[in-house]
Order: structure tokens, then C-alpha cells, then sequence
């Protein structure tokens, strides 16, 4: 049953499983993660619609 949840990301992710570097692969699925997140407004304090919002999320999560 965990496996049908990562559906969309083994789809997602199959065309890119060359990867230069671990750390490209990381980046890769974790923006998969996170578009997927927004989508399904399961992100606490950033509404679906809230353009806004999800820009800042974005940010937070890619800053290094």
C-alpha cells in the first residue's frame, strides 16, 4: 500500500533516472514532492490558490 502513493513520482521520474550526481537526483524528486504537496493543498499555511504563498514555500525549500 506505501508504493501506490508514489505513483505519480516513479512516473514522473522514470524519462530522468540518468543522473549526472546524487545530489541532482535528490533536487529532482524532491521538487517532484513539493509540486505534488502544492497541488493537493497538503501544505500547512499555503493555500492551493495562494500564488504567493507557494512561491515563498518554494523558496524555503530550494534555499541553500
Amino acid at each position: 500500500m506505501i508504493e501506490q502513493g508514489h505513483r505519480l513520482l516513479q512516473r514522473l521520474s522514470k524519462p530522468g533516472l540518468e543522473f549526472k550526481s546524487f545530489n541532482a537526483a535528490r533536487r529532482t524528486i524532491k521538487g517532484y514532492e513539493m509540486m505534488n504537496m502544492l497541488h493537493k493543498g497538503q501544505v500547512i499555511g499555503v493555500l492551493k490558490r495562494d500564488v504567493q504563498a507557494q512561491l515563498n514555500f518554494t523558496g524555503k525549500i530550494f534555499r541553500t
